[in-house]
């Protein structure tokens, strides 16, 4: 067994890391587009149907929610088998739950015109920085979870 280069490990943590911050950063701006659009590309406000309206919010929060459980689920199974790769699916799959409630978002603006639909801009730009990429889950994906 040939012994792990510390210093090329630690550049492949850092490619890595650069790769999720990039992601994120990318998913970040997307729903800063999606909000660009609705706010200049929607017709003026009115009085939509805010059953439609709540049917889209609720559907908008259980993407929400989603991510943030099944992001705990594959960063837990990430260092319990030490596969650094997990971490980039967990990431992955939190940020396009995130971006799927920022797409409810823009539909609500353009279905019922209604104001309330930017709150769902709001939560997904808010989970989405809760989905900060860290570079310990990666670590402890390599290492495990050691105390």
């Amino acid at each position: 067994m040939n012994p792990i280069d510390p210093t090329a490990l630690e550049a492949k943590v850092d490619a890595r890391y650069r790769t999720l911050l990039i992601l994120w950063a990318a998913m970040l701006t997307s729903i800063a587009v999606y909000a660009f659009v609705a706010f200049f590309a929607a017709p003026a406000a009115g009085a939509g149907s805010p059953v439609i309206l709540l049917a889209l919010v609720g559907a908008g929060l259980l993407p929400l929610a989603a991510s943030f459980f099944l992001k705990l689920i594959f960063l837990a199974q990430a260092a319990r088998q030490r596969n650094p790769n997990l971490v980039h699916t967990a990431h992955i799959i939190a940020f396009a739950l995130c971006d799927a409630t920022a797409i409810l978002g823009l539909v609500a603006c353009f279905i019922t015109r209604n104001t309330y639909s930017w709150a769902l801009f709001v939560l997904a730009a808010a989970g989405m920085l809760l989905h900060v990429p860290r570079r310990a889950q990666i670590l402890d994906a390599l290492y495990g979870n050691q105390p």
